[in-house]
């Protein structure tokens, strides 16, 4: 339930400011890397298939918000990523503006799915 719960609040804390969720980039990683160390085993017994289910389930309820981002970004000419200063970046802030923040959501169901592919 916990990790469904911020699914759901994360998507809408990102992608949608019309309601007033919100859960900053430290306290998401604190909680992925609860999320990782459990799935490996490290504490013992945890339900990792119904946590990572929680989570899946958050982020397809979640899912709305992000769509309209993506389609508002698409039909928009002055899209992030083209100006001048994003295509001289270089090196890991690059990758991360341009693969990992786009896609986090992409890459949070990856895991949870993992998760569950594991057990």
């Amino acid at each position: 339930m916990v990790y469904g719960v911020f699914g759901f609040v994360w998507m809408h804390a990102h992608y949608d400011r019309r309601h007033h969720y919100a859960i900053d980039d430290r306290d998401s990683l604190l909680i992925m890397l609860w999320f990782l160390a459990c799935a490996t085993g490290m504490f013992g017994p945890i339900a990792n298939i119904g946590h990572a289910g929680g989570l899946l389930a958050g982020l397809l309820l979640g899912l709305p918000p992000y769509v309209r981002r993506l389609r508002a970004r698409a039909h928009t000419r002055d899209s992030p990523g083209n100006d001048w200063a994003s295509i001289q970046m270089t090196g890991p802030r690059r990758f991360y503006r341009r693969i990992v923040a786009p896609y986090v959501p992409l890459w949070f169901v990856l895991l949870a799915a993992v998760v569950i592919v594991a057990e």
